[in-house]
């Protein structure tokens, strides 16, 4: 008979109620869900957190088509952000988009215009 698994899951999340680090050892599922998470800086609360995932469930929410290569920023996510008022620099400051090789920059200022068009009209 062997041995149970270990498994061990830390996290930090600060009073701000965001993902700060995570240390998972033993069943790591949730590995992926967890790092978008922190990198979109959701609120998650921690029941949350340690809540288990089936494998391959961050997987199965679409994410849109993948703009940034460099940070793996998805369309969907730079239009959220865009839709709470980002603009370009906020962009690549909190999804780090742009910021590195520059090649998704264009589409970037596009998806920011399209925010300032839609709000000129309103």
């Amino acid at each position: 008979m062997n041995p149970p698994a270990s498994i061990h899951s830390r996290f930090a999340i600060p009073r701000a109620g965001r993902i700060a680090g995570v240390r998972l050892v033993g069943e790591t599922d949730a590995a992926a869900w967890l790092k978008e998470q922190m990198q979109n800086g959701a609120l998650v609360p921690p029941a949350l957190a340690l809540a288990p995932r089936p494998a391959g469930s961050a997987a199965a929410v679409p994410r849109g088509r993948i703009v940034c290569n460099c940070f793996d920023v998805s369309e969907t996510d730079i239009r959220v952000a865009v839709g709470r008022g980002a603009d370009l620099p906020a962009l690549q400051r909190s999804l780090k988009c742009g910021t590195n090789c520059g090649s998704c920059a264009p589409e970037l200022r596009r998806l920011c215009a399209g925010r300032s068009s839609l709000s000129a009209a309103a």
